[in-house]
């Protein structure tokens, strides 16, 4: 059975980036149903379907983060968190230590792909929120004001 490619980065659909940290758990699935029931499938053909339920994964983690950047952007100087350049590139306080909990959860979910359902990843949006929630409360447009003075 050949694996057939579909788009799955969720920016690449208006609608779901629409509804703000969304991770879709039926783009999981036909991977998910391939891996645990379709014994007659090569080695080839198993690791292009773990392959390609790793990057749809990490597309929806990658989308979101891109999101928490594009929603934690410090109204003073303009620069994003966690991204290389940044005088805001670093997370501090109750944002980081949830972001470190965050991280610590994807990392988790990865590990078991295969047979995560949307109870597993339901709990990655709150976190996410909470991430964003924690950096506007740390006054980080306050804090750089102050520095550029």
């Amino acid at each position: 059975m050949s694996h057939s490619s579909t788009n799955t980065n969720p920016l690449s659909n208006p609608s779901l980036a629409l509804f703000g940290y969304l991770f879709d758990c039926s783009l999981l699935e036909g991977d998910q149903h391939r891996l645990q029931h379709e014994y007659t499938m090569s080695v080839e053909e198993r690791a292009a379907v773990k392959k390609h339920l790793s990057e749809t994964f990490r597309a929806m983690v990658d989308t979101a983060t891109e999101m928490l950047q594009n929603n934690c952007v410090c109204t003073t100087c303009g620069e994003r968190p966690l991204q290389s350049g940044s005088r805001h590139c670093n997370l501090t306080g109750e944002a980081e230590e949830l972001w470190e909990e965050l991280v610590e959860k994807v990392i988790a979910i990865e590990g078991q792909l295969y047979k995560v359902d949307l109870g597993h990843i339901s709990d990655l949006k709150p976190m996410f929120e909470g991430v964003q929630a924690a950096y506007n409360a740390s006054k980080v447009a306050r804090d750089c004001a102050r520095q550029n003075n």
